[in-house]
């Protein structure tokens, strides 16, 4: 998102809000709608049993929450399986009905940032739906949806969206009638929890593919770009003059020929397009190399990293001096799924539904000081991360997984360092202070979560006065 922001009150309204979010869990907790599910129709099948097969189960995707975009692994607090078979429930089916067996292999939410003011939210379901008979298991239908949002801040529609993706899985089950349940061949439970691999898609067959552009995931699959459509790459640019993110490539896309007045205009609504060497997928507003692996396929976009590292420009306006702010993107790879087109960044390895995320939270703060003046290098594992002046505070970028031992330093004339191991349940808080003006390396003190939130919110209220 882009944040504008005026000196005086406003200001420090908005920092203090943004201040209360850094206690916050590291999760995004999900809960399904009960009114979808209930506005269904009677089903002649309905789901009894849901088994979580996923290969990762320790949440459903990465998240930006709040005024602060603060990074959050969102999750069914009571996992996906009590998730899904109470939502399922509340659909009503007649005694008759046949049940299933939902075998959830991928559901997933992501967010796509598309700055200066917009977001987009995707959900994703790939499932398959037995039923069990006397001679083992049949398949009944296999699901792959993908539901899309957008807005300024699209956090709240993930559960509608997750939503409607599990409904549209089952939607092809209405019109099924009762002996196509055993139509296919019986299969063990351990077939069953074993995924047959997907057929592979023209695309990943071919050995060229041709230049044009991508409407939709169905003409990539397919290796079929649409045909008389004029297009063109242009630069594109986060704001204007900006260099990309470091470890992008971003393009964008503008055409003719698909629309009544044959005029240019931006490619953004399209997926994808292909120069006849090199594919590229949107991903927010512009367009990057897609790669293709040994797994599949991965590319490199920008990602909310926490906007307390962000960067500044002046506005001069007629109604005064604004201070235009942006929060810092960073790259990271994202794997697509070919068959839906859903595209994430991987989740932490864990094999309980309900494990926290490995993901630290290691705020480091300087509240005004003796050496207002001076300013404060900050380092982990000795890696610059930014300077620090009286008053203002910094959140580390934390790799996922475990952490072991971590050094924070802070530097002026010398250096002092202080080495812990982050807690990966809360917000971890250190003091960085020059005691005098003439100090010449500051203190580094662990406190508790109570301290440091105090601490915080006394920066903001002295940024705000500034």
């Amino acid at each position: 998102m882009l944040f504008l922001r005026r000196g005086g009150l406003l200001a420090a309204v908005l920092s203090i809000l943004c201040v209360t979010g850094t206690r916050a869990q590291l999760f995004y907790d999900v809960k399904l709608a009960p009114e979808q599910a209930q506005a269904l129709k009677p089903q002649p099948m309905y789901v009894a049993r849901v088994v979580d097969a996923r290969a990762s189960k320790s949440g459903l995707g990465w998240l930006s929450n709040g005024l602060d975009n603060t990074r959050k692994l969102a999750r069914f607090p009571q996992g996906v399986e009590q998730e899904l078979t109470g939502f399922f429930s509340l659909i009503i089916h007649p005694s008759e009905a046949r049940p299933l067996v939902l075998v959830v292999r991928r559901l997933g939410l992501a967010e796509q940032a598309a700055p200066p003011l917009q977001e987009y939210a995707l959900a994703e379901v790939a499932a398959d739906f037995y039923y069990q008979h006397t001679d083992g298991y049949h398949l009944v239908h296999h699901a792959t949806e993908l539901t899309t949002g957008q807005g300024f801040d699209v956090t709240s529609q993930h559960a509608n969206n997750l939503g409607r993706a599990l409904l549209q899985a089952l939607a092809p089950l209405a019109t099924l009638r009762p002996e196509q349940a055993t139509a296919g061949p019986a299969l063990t439970w351990e077939q069953v929890l074993r995924a047959v691999p997907a057929a592979a898609y023209p695309v990943q067959a071919a050995q060229t593919v041709p230049a044009g552009v991508y409407r939709t995931v169905a003409d990539f699959q397919q290796n079929t770009p649409r045909a008389g459509v004029e297009w063109q790459t242009k630069s594109w640019a986060l704001l204007p003059g900006a260099a990309p993110i470091s470890g992008t490539q971003p393009t964008g896309l503008k055409l003719r020929g698909d629309t009544p007045d044959g005029q240019w205009h931006d490619g953004r609504e399209y997926w994808g397009f292909c120069d006849g060497q090199q594919v590229y997928i949107r991903h927010g507003n512009a367009f990057y190399p897609l790669q293709r692996t040994a797994a599949g396929y991965e590319y490199q976009a920008p990602v909310y990293l926490d906007p307390r590292q962000r960067s500044a420009a002046v506005v001069y306006t007629p109604g005064g001096v604004f201070v235009r702010q942006s929060p810092v993107l960073v790259a990271a790879t994202l794997r697509l799924q070919p068959d839906t087109g859903f595209a994430s960044e991987d989740l932490p390895p864990t094999t309980r539904a309900d494990a926290p995320a490995a993901v630290a939270t290691v705020v480091v703060y300087r509240r005004p000081d003796a050496a207002p003046t001076r300013t404060v290098q900050v380092l982990l594992n000795g890696q610059p991360m930014g300077a620090l002046r009286s008053g203002e505070y910094l959140t580390l970028p934390m790799p996922a997984g475990t952490l072991a031992e971590i050094s924070v330093c802070g530097q002026t004339e010398r250096e002092a360092c202080f080495r812990f191991r982050p807690d990966l349940r809360a917000a971890n808080y250190l003091d960085c202070h020059l005691g005098t003006a003439t100090q010449p390396a500051p203190t580094l003190r662990l406190v508790s979560a109570d301290t440091g939130t105090a601490a915080l919110q006394e920066c903001a209220e002295a940024e705000a006065s500034r």
